[in-house]
């Protein structure tokens, strides 16, 4: 990685850790696991025990009710 993307995905989760308490812990972890970690959806859902489609769910949700309440 670069340091530009070393950066960015440190930025990304100090916020992410920051409005953790906004989301429900499966929707927190889907993020971060493919927001900030880059797991795959297939590696997440291994990770959490659900399908890869669930976690691309569980993210999905997360980044709308963060953006509903402007916290990205």
């Amino acid at each position: 990685w670069s340091n530009a993307d070393v950066q960015f995905h440190a930025l990304a989760l100090k916020q992410l850790l920051e409005r953790k308490d906004a989301l429900p812990p499966a929707q927190y972890e889907a993020l971060r696991l493919l927001g900030i970690e880059d797991y795959s959806s297939e590696e997440a859902g291994k990770v959490l025990g659900k399908t890869a489609s669930n976690v691309r769910t569980q993210a999905t949700k997360a980044r709308r009710k963060l953006r509903e309440h402007e916290l990205v």
